[in-house]
Formats: structure tokens, sequence, C-alpha cells
């Protein structure tokens, strides 16, 4: 008889202590504790913590770059704000997810274990519609795929006749132009965040 009861007692001791460290290690196993996700986070999902949910707010037609890399196989998979599924990913060490949002609110990303303990990183880019210059499309990151531009030509946004563009962070930090001028013309460049 007190053998059971010293077993019991050293139970219920144990219990509340595995039970502290893990939602201490995951607390974001389901939408309700989605952790809010801005640009990158790191996680470990495991056959005990099979699934690490996120969130992060998307206005209509913003599209969405979701990409998972992880040292063990893992999926994702992403959720609209009513929170069903709308695209999935399962490859093995590398996710990656592609969407435009086709209504504002909290979307969801879910990273899922496949086999066993993963350590991950994942990272979200979102990237507003461009048409910078009047191009169908964000100008070029580097020197190499600089958009031309004709500064002297009338303002009609066809292409190169443009004058707004957009930088959408972290995605897309940099726009390159490309324009002539003769010898001795002065350059002057003005540039108004809107």
């Amino acid at each position: 008889m007190k053998k059971e009861i010293v077993v019991a007692i050293g139970a219920l001791l144990i219990l509340p202590v595995f039970s502290i460290a893990y939602e201490q290690n995951e607390p974001n196993n389901d939408f309700n504790s989605a952790i809010l996700l801005k640009e990158e986070a790191k996680g470990t999902v495991s056959f005990e913590d099979a699934k690490d949910f996120y969130k992060f707010y998307v206005a209509k037609g913003i599209e969405m770059r979701i990409e998972v890399e992880a040292d063990n196989d893992v999926d994702l998979y992403l959720y609209n704000p009513e929170k069903k599924g709308v695209a999935y990913s399962c490859n093995e060490f590398f996710e990656n997810i592609i969407y435009e949002a086709d209504e504002t609110g909290y979307w969801y990303a879910e990273v899922v274990a496949n086999r066993g303990e993963s350590d991950y990183r994942i990272t979200l880019n979102l990237l507003a519609p461009q048409n910078d210059a009047g191009y169908d499309g964000d100008a070029g990151d580097k020197i190499l795929k600089a958009f031309p531009i004709f500064p002297m030509e009338p303002v009609d946004n066809t292409p190169g006749r443009g004058t707004e563009g957009m930088l959408s962070p972290p995605g897309d930090e940099e726009d390159w132009y490309l324009f002539s001028v003769c010898k001795g013309q002065t350059i002057e460049i003005t540039v108004n965040p809107t």
C-alpha cells in the first residue's frame, strides 16, 4: 500500500514538470496560440510536438511568399482568415508557398513534422503588385537588370515613362533604372516616399 502511494505521488509530481517544459518550448500548437510572424522565425517540431502555427496580417491582392528550410522532413500548410486550407508544400528539406491573398485578414502557416525532430527556419515575404516606372512588374534588383527610363518624355505610364515605383522589403529592397544623358547635362533625382 505504501509503495503504491509513493509511486502515485511521484507520478503526480513529474507530470507538471513535463507539461511546463513542453509548453515553454512550443506554445504555438494550434490556431489560437499561433505566433505572430514578422519576416522570420525559428522553431522545432517532432513527433511529440508535431506542428507549429504562425499568423500574419495580409491585405487582399498582396502576394505571400512563405519558405521553410529544415534539417529533416517537414511540410508547410497555408490557411486563410477563416482557417481553411488553401495551399501546401510537401517536399523534404525546403518548403515553399507563393499565394496571392484573396481577402484581408490574419493568414496562418503551419509547419508539420514528418520524420521525427526537425529544427527549421520559416521566412515570410509580402510583395505588393508593382508597376515600376510604367512597366508591368518590379524593376530589377541588380544593375544588370535595370529598367530603362526616359525622363524627358511625357509621363503617360507607358513602359519607361512612369514616375512611380514601389519597394517591399525584405524581399524587394532595391530598384535599378538606367537612362541616357549628354555630356554637360545636370542630373537631378528626387525621390518622394508615398
